[in-house]
C-alpha cells in the first residue's frame, strides 16, 4: 500500500489511518457543534441534538422558540419553574404542542395558603433532547 501523494509507504500508512479514531477522541470539535449561551444547543454528529432555554415569564400559553429545529417532532421537551418570591407556591407547565422549532406550554400556580390557582407567570428553565438528523 502506497500514497504517492505524501510519501509515506507500507506501514507507516496504517500506522497513520489507526491513529484517526484517537485523534476524535482527543478534539470533540470535529463531533459536534456548541452554542452555549443561556439558549443553547449541542449538535453531535450522530444526529443527536440537546438545546436548553431560559423564559423570563410564562402564561397560559407561552412559546419557546429553539434554537435550532428538531428534524421531527418526537423530541423530548422538559420544563422546570423558577420560583422568585413572588408567593406562588406551587407552579405546574404542561406541554401542550411540539413542532420543529417550537414547543407551547402552560403555566398553572396555587397559592398554599389561600388556595388560589391561576395561569402561572414565573419564570422557568426548559431542555429539550431530539435529534436534527
Amino acid at each position: 500500500m502506497s500514497d504517492y501523494n505524501s510519501g509515506f509507504t507500507g506501514d507507516r500508512v496504517v500506522e497513520l489511518l489507526n491513529m484517526i479514531p484517537n485523534l476524535a477522541k482527543a478534539d470533540l470539535s470535529n463531533a459536534m457543534t456548541l452554542s452555549l449561551g443561556m439558549n443553547g444547543y449541542a449538535k453531535f454528529n450522530n444526529g443527536l441534538l440537546i438545546q436548553w432555554g431560559y423564559k423570563s415569564s410564562s402564561s397560559n400559553d407561552t412559546y419557546v422558540y429553539l434554537p435550532l429545529s428538531f428534524y421531527n417532532t418526537s423530541y423530548v421537551p422538559v420544563i422546570t419553574y423558577y420560583e422568585p418570591g413572588s408567593g406562588m407556591n406551587v407552579v405546574s407547565g404542561f406541554i401542550i404542542s411540539v413542532g420543529t422549532n417550537l414547543f407551547r406550554i402552560r403555566s398553572r400556580y396555587t397559592v398554599g395558603d389561600s388556595n388560589g390557582t391561576g395561569a402561572g407567570t414565573n419564570p422557568f428553565y426548559w431542555i429539550a433532547v431530539g435529534r436534527w438528523k
